[in-house]
């Protein structure tokens, strides 16, 4: 059984990251034939200097969308099990707060290992859209600024578009997430049954947009900080700290900051 579950998780892994490389070159391809006419225009109001930062901005933008929803799926895989004993600490009805040492053993004794990743593999998918939009858009909103260096407002600008436009998707994914995480009755056998029984009480609507004003105050100063404290570790600790040490501690001490306000 363990094989198996482990297995599934492979798969969707692989199907995710397949889907979000085809919406990126869909995106990439549509996004260069729409540069390369506004180059063939010959317009007082369209200059090539415009059309080159177009074309850099979508170019930068593929990228953090890719890396962006790689890192969000693999990340919440293995940070998943660390929140399903968050939230099933917050919704225990046991009377008695616990610790988490005491929580997990309350998860194996009643749950097994599986209870630890209850709705992982839709929130696979969910994490690395929502991880690509929210990079994409941020590195997209930088470099239709600017490209180069950005200032401070520049920085938060950008970030706050991210958090307000991956707000939308992250609404409805930790929804789904949440109820997933607390149900140990088995109420629900899979992320899709848990999205139909979510629509037929509250309808398509209510799965979308229930509480998203609550998620766009959290996610816009979540995603600010963030973006713009890992932007400033990076552009001051990058060199001496290497390529492949500066982005994973900028970035680790960058989420821990970011939940301050959140």
């Amino acid at each position: 059984e363990t094989v198996n579950f482990f297995r599934r998780v492979l798969q969707m892994f692989f199907v995710s990251f397949c889907w979000c490389i085809f919406i990126c070159l869909t995106y990439s391809s549509v996004t260069s034939f729409r540069a390369n006419r506004l180059v063939s225009i010959h317009s007082p109001y369209i200059s090539r200097k415009s059309t080159s930062t177009l074309a850099l901005a979508v170019e930068n933008s593929l990228v953090s969308t890719l890396a962006g929803s790689a890192a969000g799926a693999v990340g919440l895989f293995a940070a998943y099990p660390f929140d399903s004993l968050k939230t099933k600490a917050q919704t225990f009805k046991g009377g008695n707060s616990v610790g988490i040492l005491g929580m997990i053993k309350i998860v194996m004794k009643e749950e097994g290992l599986r209870g630890f990743y209850s709705g992982v593999f839709g929130m696979m998918v969910g994490q690395a859209l929502i991880k690509a939009v929210a990079f994409g858009s941020n590195n997209w909103a930088l470099n239709i600024q600017s490209p180069g260096q950005h200032s401070i407002i520049q920085l938060v600008l950008a970030a706050s578009f991210s958090g307000f436009t991956a707000s939308f998707l992250v609404n409805p994914v930790e929804r789904v997430k949440i109820l997933m995480q607390a149900d140990n009755t088995g109420q629900y056998t899979s992320e899709w049954e848990c999205i139909t029984k979510i629509v037929s009480q509250d309808g398509l609507f209510g799965l979308l947009f229930r509480g998203v004003d609550a998620t766009i105050v959290r996610e816009i100063p979540g995603y600010a900080l963030y973006f713009v404290i890992y932007h400033l570790l990076i552009e001051s600790t990058g060199q001496w700290l290497g390529s492949g040490v500066a982005p994973l501690l900028c970035g680790a001490a960058a989420g821990c900051l970011s939940w301050l306000p959140v």
